[in-house]
């Protein structure tokens, strides 16, 4: 069992480098498989919202019909998403053409940022305080701010940090100088508005490169904010009230339980309230009853994508967005409280549950999978079909991002920098410098 007297620090991205079959299966999805054309094959990642014309923040429809939802969210989830795919995966191959590939993406972002700071998905006139409807904002700027910070790392180039820190800056500065609640908002929608918190993952990075308490102070608001809205927001299992409530299982939307993880386990680790840390101990507690045994999070046969009180089970699908939120998740625990079963549990999510969802040459994967997978038929639901682009794109996208992401928290080092920790099992070289 590893043991520190303070939480380890992950390291700069540059500093891991992958070999083996993990390498073999980034460089064979990028240039074979579904992922290397997915720009090309996924219409939400036609809209190009980070680039010159952006959204208005209310659907052009409500019948839910993902391809004609062109003034929602999903647009900037995915092009966020698809942005880390490409940076993390060009550095980990040294794949040239999507090297330039990712260079585009971000010179992109930076061309089109706007003056005030702002690097989003939303017109003027409905962004940030301002938003009248559907609310992607935090969520998918922290998106595409995160893909940003991955670049500047792997590259050392400033430009994009200095954009990045422009745009979170002038988050702050909105919602600091209005005094508007975020999450408090007429009429919330949920998937969107919930996934905001998520911000918070930004506002962690920029607070470790900079160590600006204003970037904790913002992240500790907000998770107050949102504990402060109640049930009507959707996706509250993680509010502090609930956390505190240790018997009371999770209900609620699988993937918002996994990311949200992340936030008081940040929140616990850097400040002094005591009630933070019997949060992060009551929800890994709480997720570990919901664990089927590949390391996944159960969801619902008929309530799909939420746990709905679930005990974990091989025979319980699981949404392939979970896996990836879940090795982030553990990552973090790791990093806050430096216990080896986190390494075990991220491996086995990377290794089982997350091979077990694909097809091995990344043609495909399975939005909705069960460790006691016995047949691959479509069931009435596209959710158990093995897809190159399903009809909704975060599977596949957070699929390609399941190894890189594990590469990422295979090595730590102590905060004194006098060790090294090896986190996870892999081919890997780790050049860095301790104490």
């Amino acid at each position: 069992m590893c043991s520190a007297a303070e939480p380890v620090k992950t390291l700069p991205l540059n500093e891991i480098q992958v070999g083996g079959w993990m390498k073999n299966q980034i460089l064979r999805d990028i240039t074979t498989g579904y992922i290397s054309v997915y720009d090309k094959i996924q219409p939400t990642l036609m809209r190009n919202l980070f680039g010159p014309v952006k959204a208005k923040n209310q659907p052009s429809e409500n019948k839910g019909v993902w391809n004609t939802r062109l003034e929602t969210w999903w647009p900037g989830e995915h092009e966020g998403y698809f942005a880390d795919v490409v940076v993390r995966s060009a550095f980990l191959t040294s794949y040239q053409p999507w090297l330039e590939k990712a260079k585009k993406i971000m010179d992109n972002v930076i061309e089109n940022q706007d003056t005030s700071g702002y690097i989003g998905i939303y017109t003027p006139e409905c962004r940030l305080d301002s938003l009248v409807k559907e609310n992607g904002e935090f969520w998918s700027q922290s998106r595409m701010l995160n893909a940003m910070l991955a670049y500047y790392e792997y590259t050392g180039d400033k430009r994009y940090f200095d954009a990045a820190k422009k745009a979170i800056d002038y988050d702050i500065y909105r919602y600091t100088k209005s005094g508007k609640s975020y999450f408090n908002i007429p009429n919330p929608n949920g998937g969107g508005l919930t996934h905001g918190l998520m911000i918070v993952e930004t506002l962690e990075w920029f607070y470790k490169l900079t160590h600006d308490k204003k970037y904790l102070n913002f992240a500790e608001w907000l998770y107050k904010d949102y504990s402060a809205a109640g049930d009507r927001i959707g996706n509250s299992d993680n509010q502090l009230a609930n956390l505190l409530d240790r018997e009371l299982m999770y209900k609620e939307h699988a993937v918002h339980i996994c990311e949200s993880l992340r936030v008081p386990f940040f929140l616990a680790s850097n400040t002094e309230n005591s009630l933070y840390k019997e949060a992060s101990d009551n929800a890994l507690y709480k997720i570990k009853r919901s664990l089927n045994p590949s390391g996944s999070i159960a969801t619902d046969k008929t309530k799909h994508e939420s746990v709905a009180y679930n005990y974990g089970s091989a025979d319980l699908p699981v949404e392939y967005c979970t896996i990836t939120e879940l090795i982030v998740s553990f990552g973090s625990a790791f990093q806050k409280r430096v216990e080896a079963k986190f390494g075990d549990m991220i491996e086995s999510l990377a290794f089982n549950a997350a091979q077990g969802a694909r097809l091995p040459d990344g043609s495909a994967i399975v939005y909705s999978s069960t460790d006691n997978q016995k047949d691959a038929l479509f069931k009435n639901n596209f959710r158990y079909q093995y897809a190159a682009c399903h009809s909704v794109a975060c599977c596949n996208l957070q699929a390609s991002k399941a190894l890189p992401i594990y590469i990422s928290n295979m090595w730590m080092k102590s905060v004194d920098e006098k060790s090294i920790y090896a986190v996870t099992f892999g081919e890997s070289e780790v050049n860095t410098q301790v104490n």
